[in-house]
């Protein structure tokens, strides 16, 4: 029998035994949690809601557990109050604290519960964390061989569209069922210190199980682009072999150091080829741009120092309480709305600990930042020490390099608010009090008894609340699939969405996204008081103001109108659809200083020609304008305005826009008659022959009527204009393409259509799995 050639690196523990029945549990806790990798979305808008229902659910059948099995493991009846416990203790409470002072504490709440969950979560794993048998090394092959099977899968999924040349866009085969590229990224990298552990700690043939389950990160790490990530990838290389110097195994580990940098190597290699050789036409970052880049900084980080500015304004407005624990995305609007051309939110700041501090307060910032401090001191602290064995080194800083990659992460991301870089949160926080509890023997500890209680009966509390923000996600995802159609009654929408949450997930009200289904009945007086008494939820997003000036227009009542169109315009002076409608309804009033005043306003912010021509066609016309007939948000009453009547006379210009405005008024009324839309779509084309909508329009039309070639053309057109900003055109194409039999066209035209936004339906996405 051959004798198991091994390196005794061996987990921090004194010897003290324990039933291994326990150990095995406390691995079976912490890849409960891990699972959640493998959660579908299904029809949700956002994976995270399952992801947050799942941990609040698991912590319950985990605190059941614990609860049953205390009795015969003797440390289990006791919870640590070590230093970074309390830390996070008090960051949590705080947290708490601050969400009553933010304007919408429903939106503070949905955030805080998130917290909760894994505070709950943290609280059953530190009680487990007493436990004092090879928990490393065994949970290192669990999460290895996990870690393995998802790679594989994503990787040969990549790399097989690589080799076909059937390339869709990376951003949507790496990220894998994260949702993101960035949190995949993240989600590697907090794999990555356990498998090369492993690496390191096997001498036999089973090392190069982890040296291919490493290889295979790589593949899939360079490809997702995240700088922030792959920053962190080549970090850790370093640290490793600083620290096998170090601690002088240098000699040991000479040949497996080789094979890993060899391996590190060629992963970069294989990765750099796949995109940079064979996909030079995508738009989104390589290798040797990430590495290379040398542009303005602040495009380089994603804008991320305008956003970070925009937080520290917001701190500098409520330095101790903070604007609220979730409120961030809502308070942080009239400073980022005069930036943005678009209509949109930031719902992070991408440095979750500025965030913090804006949130909840500069203390409680300091209080959350100290946590990763001192945990990086002990560990730090711990490998330095040269009386400590050096194969008991290996635990403190395997929790070091979890700890950079961790924090890296949340100096440019937000993983503080992503459920599965939570998850690796608390295994971090796991293994850290795994060290210390053994560590600190006279710390001070209370029975378990009331900690298992308070975390259990919380989480089973928690998940009705989470349960509603993954049905709200599902209901959000089903709308939104239906916002071009409006085919579903308003009776289904409220149905399908409940009020928890108040904001959807793009920061305006659930309230507005109901109105709109009101206004579509013509059911105005209960739109109006829906969105009136909502409109405070999101005060600053402008979304149910500009709903409420449609309603008005219906009424004709234009002084109401203008009140409403102004306001938004006054917080969104750069969006287009916002300044068009104000622009028109002044000039409908003749309030022709306000005009002026206007366009001043709008320039103070940046001014450019395509907003400069919208003001001049509209300030010198004398003829009828239309105004809010039917107009959604998205709708652009600048449609109906053309760029030659300033060289026909001014009887013929009359003429020729009310026939317009008649035209444009028939193409509304017939929504879904395609071949009346084409009709119609030509004859306007006619008339404004430069209209890039009209091409649109012409296109769609001819996809509907199944004549996907005589569409093709249209629709490109209006993709080279790039007139439209919200993936419509691309989407259309990629149907088109697939009506074509064209799958690989198809799908790259829907995954741009993707990147940009539009929400792809679930049984077209399927054509492209």
């Amino acid at each position: 029998m051959k004798k198991d050639k091994t390196i005794k690196i061996e987990d921090l523990s004194n010897t003290s035994e324990i039933k291994q029945a326990s150990g095995f549990l406390v691995i079976a806790f912490l890849i409960a949690y891990i699972l959640i990798t493998f959660l579908p979305k299904g029809m949700s808008i956002d994976i995270m809601g399952i992801q947050w229902l799942y941990i609040s659910i698991i912590n319950v059948v985990i605190g059941i557990i614990i609860y049953f099995f205390k009795k015969d493991e003797i440390e289990w009846s006791k919870f640590y109050l070590n230093k970074v416990t309390l830390l996070y203790i008090a960051f949590v409470a705080l947290s708490g604290i601050s969400v009553f002072f933010g304007d919408n504490q429903i939106e503070g709440i949905v955030s805080y519960i998130k917290l909760l969950s894994v505070f709950c979560a943290f609280l059953l794993l530190s009680i487990t964390s007493n436990t004092k048998k090879s928990v490393l090394l065994n949970f290192s092959i669990a999460i290895s061989i996990i870690f393995f099977y998802e790679m594989f899968m994503v990787a040969s999924q990549f790399y097989n569209k690589v080799i076909k040349f059937d390339f869709l866009v990376s951003s949507q085969i790496v990220k894998g069922n994260s949702g993101n590229v960035n949190i995949m990224a993240s989600t590697i990298m907090l794999k990555l210190p356990f498998v090369l552990y492993c690496y390191y700690y096997f001498k036999n043939k089973k090392k190069y199980f982890f040296l291919i389950t490493f290889f295979l990160g790589t593949l899939v790490l360079f490809p997702t682009g995240s700088r922030t990530n792959i920053i962190s990838y080549f970090l850790l290389l370093v640290f490793i072999i600083s620290f096998i110097i170090y601690t002088k195994q240098f000699k040991v580990f000479k040949t497996k150091i080789i094979l890993f940098l060899l391996t590190a190597l060629v992963g970069y290699g294989v990765s750099y080829w796949a995109i940079n050789k064979h996909i030079k036409k995508k738009k989104t970052e390589t290798i040797d741009k990430v590495i290379e880049k040398k542009e303005d900084i602040n495009e380089i980080s994603g804008n991320r120092l305008t956003l970070w500015n925009n937080t520290i304004q917001l701190i500098k407005k409520e330095p101790l309480t903070g604007v609220g624990y979730g409120n961030y995305k809502i308070e942080v609007l009239p400073f980022e709305s005069k930036q943005r051309d678009g209509w949109r939110i930031s719902k992070y700041s991408h440095e979750d600990f500025l965030q913090v501090c804006a949130e909840s307060g500069i203390l409680t910032g300091l209080l959350y930042l100290s946590l990763f401090i001192i945990t990086s001191f002990i560990c730090f602290k711990r490998i330095l020490n040269k009386n400590l064995e050096k194969e008991k080194k290996w635990l403190p800083f395997v929790v070091l390099m979890l700890l950079m990659v961790y924090v890296i992460d949340s100096l440019l991301n937000f993983p503080l608010h992503v459920a599965l870089t939570q998850v690796h949160f608390l295994i971090i926080l796991f293994f850290f009090l795994n060290l210390e509890n053994d560590k600190n023997s006279n710390t001070k500890y209370i029975n378990s008894n009331y900690v298992i209680a308070f975390a259990t009966v919380l989480s089973a509390i928690l998940v009705i609340p989470n349960y509603k923000y993954f049905k709200s996600l599902y209901g959000q995802n089903t709308v939104f699939a239906d916002e071009k159609a409006m085919k579903l009654s308003y009776d289904k929408v409220d149905e399908v969405l409940p009020n928890y949450p108040n904001l959807n997930e793009f920061g305006y009200t659930i309230a507005s996204l109901k109105a709109k289904y009101l206004i579509k009945e013509k059911r105005y007086d209960e739109a109006l008081e829906l969105l009136m008494r909502t409109k405070n939820d999101n005060k600053y997003i402008m979304y149910n103001e500009n709903l409420v000036a449609s309603i008005y227009g219906n009424y004709s009542n234009y002084d109401s109108v203008y009140k409403y169109r102004k306001m938004a315009f006054e917080m969104y002076p750069k969006v287009e659809v916002l300044f068009t409608n104000y622009i028109l309804t002044l000039k409908k009033l003749n309030k022709i200083k306000e005009l002026d005043e206007a366009k001043l306003y709008h320039d103070k912010y940046g001014s450019n020609e395509k907003f400069d021509s919208i003001f001049n066609r509209i300030y010198n016309h004398n003829g009828k304008i239309i105004l809010n007939k039917n107009e959604s948000a998205q709708e652009n009453p600048i449609n109906v305005m053309d760029k030659n009547l300033s060289k026909t006379s001014e009887a013929d210009q009359k003429k020729k826009l009310d026939y317009i405005i008649e035209l444009s008024t028939k193409l509304n009324n017939t929504k879904n008659d395609w071949k009346k839309r084409l009709e119609i779509s030509k004859e306007l084309k006619k008339l404004q022959p430069e209209s890039i909508i009209h091409d649109m329009n012409i296109g769609m039309s001819l996809y509907k009527l199944s004549r996907p070639k005589e569409a093709k053309p249209y629709i490109e057109k209006s993709i080279k204009s790039n007139y439209f900003k919200d993936g419509l055109p691309e989407f259309v194409m990629g149907c088109n393409y697939l009506t074509l039999n064209d799958k690989s066209k198809g799908c790259e035209y829907l995954s741009i259509a993707k990147t940009k936004g539009y929400t792809i339906p679930e049984n077209i996405q399927a054509n492209c799995k």
